[in-house]
């Protein structure tokens, strides 16, 4: 299987997650609020319908554990996310560690800006050596941690969460060489995860041209970086073509659509129903 290299335990207890169907998703499916944060930008809490979001269960029961850190070790007064975890990460050993690092608590999640939510799944849950895009679908590697990390499950329903993770795809890229390394994983974990969420009829449904454009122009450079065969890529393409072509046969693609009529013959070229071809 292709996703052998993530931690053992974490596959064993989810495999009622790797489905990779679900229904078309261009908008979100459930109001529940509008929250200000402390840089007084708006969002909306949703449940989306997305093939990519899974109900949040947690592995507590699994493990056995207790989160390490308080709400008031999470955030401060002003509403400020505090990111606990970044002082003590070697107690980031083992699953259950790991998970009991990076709990935010329901009522941190409800005030926390979208970008310092993403921020804790980039360098928090993305960095811990738990997980990496090694699984059948693209869309398992955001399934398991939306069911079972409570920050990805967050982002997924923010109204802002393409504005937050494109803004976070533009900062990043592969590491150039081709030895594995630990910052090399990482990097590659990062892009990826990014790239799928954008990829996705949910993002898609967030943004307007300016974005859409941004968006094409930062996954081509990427896509070229990694057919160069410079950058340390474990054989990945692009998860973003690779999404829209596992989104576009389940149940349609807004990207897929888009791409076709507003784009360049060499962006074209890479759309397809085949998404082995940019991934593992």
């Amino acid at each position: 299987m292709k996703f052998s290299k993530i931690i053992l335990p974490l596959v064993l207890v989810v495999p009622l997650l790797f489905i990779g169907c679900g229904t078309k998703s261009s908008s979100a499916s459930i109001q529940t609020e509008i929250t200000e944060t402390e840089s007084e930008t708006a969002f909306i809490r949703a449940k989306p319908d997305s093939i990519l979001f899974k109900e949040y269960y947690g592995l507590k029961d699994v493990y056995g554990y207790e989160p390490f850190y308080s709400a008031k070790e999470w955030m401060d007064e002003d509403g400020k996310l505090l990111f606990p975890y970044d002082e003590y990460r070697y107690r980031m050993e083992g699953m259950s560690n790991i998970l009991a690092s990076l709990d935010v608590p329901e009522e941190v999640l409800q005030k926390a800006a979208t970008k310092d939510v993403l921020k804790v799944v980039c360098e928090g849950w993305l960095t811990s050596g738990a997980t990496g895009p090694f699984f059948d679908f693209p869309s398992q590697y955001i399934n398991i941690a939306s069911a079972n990390i409570g920050v990805v499950n967050e982002l997924l329903q923010r109204s802002d969460m393409a504005k937050a993770v494109l803004d976070d795809y533009c900062t990043r890229n592969y590491v150039l060489g081709t030895e594995t390394s630990k910052s090399a994983q990482e990097a590659l974990n990062q892009v990826v995860f990014d790239e799928i969420l954008l990829a996705s009829n949910l993002a898609f449904s967030q943004m307007d041209e300016n974005m859409k454009r941004q968006v094409i122009d930062e996954v081509m450079k990427k896509l070229g970086d990694a057919e160069s065969g410079k950058y340390w890529t474990e054989r990945i393409r692009s998860g973003f073509f690779a999404y829209i072509a596992e989104e576009q046969e389940a149940e349609g693609s807004l990207w897929y659509d888009y791409i076709l009529k507003n784009c360049s013959n060499e962006v074209k070229q890479y759309l397809t129903t085949n998404y082995m071809s940019f991934w593992l």
